[in-house]
């Protein structure tokens, strides 16, 4: 009898709940975080170089993973690296 009052009956499923919603979360966050930049068309790159004064733009490559390790503010989602002719007249990457 004094075993039984400090024994509780633990289910197999106690604690589960919050493992389960924690990887739901991360599972949401994982996809959105794949989905949002693909999202984002080319012709804002285009648009931005046009605007600073660029011409014959070209967009070289689009990035997405882990771009803030790259030199982009952490809250950029993809990254488009871009050809163009500067107002000087020379053709650069940025």
């Amino acid at each position: 009898m004094f075993r039984r009052s400090y024994r509780r009956n633990f289910s197999s499923m106690d604690g589960i709940g919050p493992v389960i919603v924690y990887i739901s979360a991360m599972l949401v966050y994982g996809i959105c975080a794949c989905i949002i930049p693909q999202i984002i068309p080319e012709s804002v790159a285009y648009s931005t170089a046009e605007g600073i004064g660029f011409t014959d733009v070209n967009v070289v490559s689009r990035d997405w993973v882990f771009i803030q390790f790259t030199g982009c503010d952490k809250n950029g989602s993809v990254k488009f690296v871009v050809n163009g002719t500067n107002p000087a007249g020379k053709r650069q990457t940025f």
